[in-house]
């Protein structure tokens, strides 16, 4: 692509976007890994931003963050008028694209070259891993029989893995075909285990000794799943059968590498106002810590503001610490604390400080926090102000008028009903506050 530079103003740097979780996955990974193009070379296009279902909401908004954050363009080919609200309000949220500039604040991806070492097809444990190495049989058809322990699959043929069947002596098969190998494990049981499976093109039912453990529908989603305790025979053989279906293009058992997108994102949507994007892609709660100076931010203690939940967060100061649920994204606002108030977060867009707040300023003469917001879209609007323990809200003066709601953590949030589409000016002054 890249002798395109110079004649285009934008172009596509990675494959088609699925609405399921290993759909947007790749996507993820090529605007991560070409993300030194956008506003530089063209805009990039990472595909569609779908939020529909059979994604989460969770997932969704995995997706949604990452495209906001880089930068790109942001093109739609969900259904509208059929979205959910709450789908319809991810798309608000990261629309228009945030005007961050490439040069002076360009958005990375880290974690990006991460070197994963590649252990599919295995049996994981805490502990052990036993490689699946084969000999794999295989054949054509569907019989519900093939995935049982004791079928007699000697007369099948022998197949390479990971290699796509038309590679491997079946040109323009589509349809259903069957995978089985065997493999032996220790004789120790353990409590968990998981089968690094690979990916398989395009759907899979998975069983281990006739057990089915998992399925999967969509070409480009790793599968890991995770093996009952009964299903295994600890201290003998054991037989995986994969029923594979194809419905069109290469099929079957194609590839065995992770290829785990980037698991952090920053952007800095204003000057020394990050949004950073922890993702976590796993299938377990995952307890991440992320050191700030390793992003680049500065500053010995940083106000904190969930953007997805909407609301403000203890305050940072060398890591943000989480515990991520499965596929899902702790999506975080960070700005240096100070000693006046300031605003920490709203809920107008996923990159904060880059779209919506055109305006900031304290004025101590009245202590008072003046601004201006922009670029509202009609939904219901609100912005949180991080509070000194010394200080309390007084009153709040806007046209249209605006409700002051206090937070138990002593920080404040302006609110204002939907409808509000033009420029506003708001203002909040502040008095001495008892201890808290």
């Amino acid at each position: 692509m890249q002798h395109a530079a110079g004649l285009v103003n934008g172009m596509r740097i990675g494959n088609d976007v699925d609405a399921n979780w290993g759909g947007i996955q790749e996507p993820a990974r090529a605007a991560a890994l070409r993300s030194f193009y956008n506003r530089s070379v063209w805009l990039n296009d990472p595909d569609c931003l779908v939020v529909r279902p059979p994604l989460t909401l969770d997932e969704a908004r995995v997706w949604a963050s990452i495209v906001a954050v880089s930068g790109g363009m942001t093109i739609l080919s969900d259904n509208l008028p059929k979205l959910p609200v709450e789908r319809l309000t991810l798309l608000q949220k990261a629309l228009p694209v945030a005007p961050v500039n490439a040069e002076t604040r360009p958005p990375v991806a880290v974690g990006t070259q991460n070197v994963e070492r590649e252990v599919a097809p295995a049996i994981a444990t805490a502990d052990t891993l036993v490689r699946l190495r084969g000999p794999w049989r295989f054949r054509t058809g569907d019989d519900p029989r093939y995935a049982a322990r004791d079928f007699d699959d000697d007369a099948w043929e022998t197949i390479p893995v990971p290699l796509n069947w038309e590679q491997a002596g079946h040109p323009d098969y589509d349809g259903h075909a069957w995978y089985r190998t065997r493999f032996a494990l220790p004789a120790a049981a353990a409590p968990t285990a998981h089968l690094e499976l690979g990916k398989i093109d395009d759907t899979d039912e998975t069983f281990i000794n006739g057990v089915r453990i998992g399925a999967t529908n969509g070409w480009s989603s790793y599968r890991r799943y995770g093996v009952p305790a009964t299903a295994l025979n600890w201290g003998g053989e054991n037989v995986l059968a994969i029923h594979v279906v194809d419905t069109g293009g290469p099929g079957g058992f194609w590839s065995v590498r992770r290829d785990r997108p980037a698991g952090t994102w920053i952007v800095e949507g204003a000057p020394k106002w990050w949004t950073v994007v922890l993702v976590n892609w796993e299938d377990e709660p995952q307890n991440v810590t992320q050191s700030l100076a390793a992003l680049g931010i500065s500053g010995s203690r940083l106000a904190a503001y969930d953007v997805w939940a909407d609301q403000p967060l203890a305050d940072v100061q060398q890591s943000l610490a989480a515990t991520i649920q499965p596929h899902s994204t702790l999506t975080v606002a960070l700005r240096p604390a100070t000693q006046h108030p300031q605003v920490i977060g709203t809920t107008r867009h996923i990159v904060q400080g880059a779209v919506d707040i055109a305006e900031e300023r304290w004025d101590s003469a009245a202590s008072t926090l003046r601004g201006r917001s922009v670029n509202l879209d009609g939904r219901a609007y609100a912005i949180t102000i991080a509070v000194p323990r010394r200080l309390r809200s007084r009153t709040c003066k806007a046209d249209p008028a605006c409700t002051v709601k206090r937070l138990d953590v002593g920080h404040v949030m302006l609110q204002w009903p939907a409808g509000l589409t033009k420029d506003l000016a708001w203002s909040v002054s502040f008095g001495s506050a008892r201890r808290r």
